[in-house]
């Protein structure tokens, strides 16, 4: 299959995308890491005392994720969001984004490797997938993390690294796209209502 000018393996890998690895850890490419590492302060959360379902204004789709969400976070390990404009507007500035999706094919090969999920295991694939990509990119288990999806307006959530390889069962789940990423924006993991699986590193070259 051809799509934006490359021809897709039959493996799912795109013909010559490759990550090029970073330094640091957590994925930023900045002078320095400390703000990634360190959580957001407590001002940015939701009061959790009050459980997240009911802190979140909203009905439907959303609703029954974060319901779904929250029956496997046990041990509160994930927290609601009160500002989504904000990492929105990070991904929107630091890849290539056009009609409202990350155009992966107009980056450069070297920033970004694609794999399709398997439909017998998705779980497992995206599992596999984000380990895989781990130790390259430096990306400690404590790494803060913010992950959204495409018909959730009013739903971002922060965890670490490690909260989202344990959970990725469930909040890859629902037919979106999502978006993972630092708090730097500095990569991101992207997967797909056709679920295919997208990693790489911000493109910061001048638009």
């Amino acid at each position: 299959m051809r799509v934006g000018g490359r021809v897709m393996r039959d493996n799912g890998w795109w013909h010559g995308s490759r990550i090029v690895p970073v330094t640091r850890r957590c994925g930023t490419n900045r002078s320095s890491d400390t703000t990634s590492r360190d959580p957001p302060p407590p001002s940015v959360y939701a009061d959790r005392g009050s459980r997240v379902i009911e802190e979140a204004k909203m009905d439907g789709m959303e609703d029954d994720f974060l319901k779904e969400i929250e029956a496997v976070d046990v041990e509160g390990d994930i927290h609601l969001l009160q500002d989504t404009q904000a990492y929105d507007d990070i991904i929107q500035e630091r890849f290539r984004w056009d009609m409202g999706r990350i155009q992966w094919p107009y980056m450069p090969e070297e920033l970004w490797e694609m794999k399709r999920a398997d439909d017998e295991d998705r779980e497992g694939s995206i599992r596999h997938f984000l380990a895989s990509v781990q130790p390259r990119l430096h990306i400690a288990d404590d790494c803060p993390i913010i992950f959204l999806g495409d018909n959730m307006d009013a739903t971002a959530l922060h965890m670490t690294w490690e909260t989202l390889l344990a959970h990725c069962g469930v909040l890859f789940s629902w037919p979106q796209h999502h978006f993972v990423i630092p708090r730097d924006g500095a990569w991101c993991f992207n997967y797909t209502f056709a679920d295919y699986m997208f990693f790489g590193v911000a493109d910061d070259r001048p638009r």
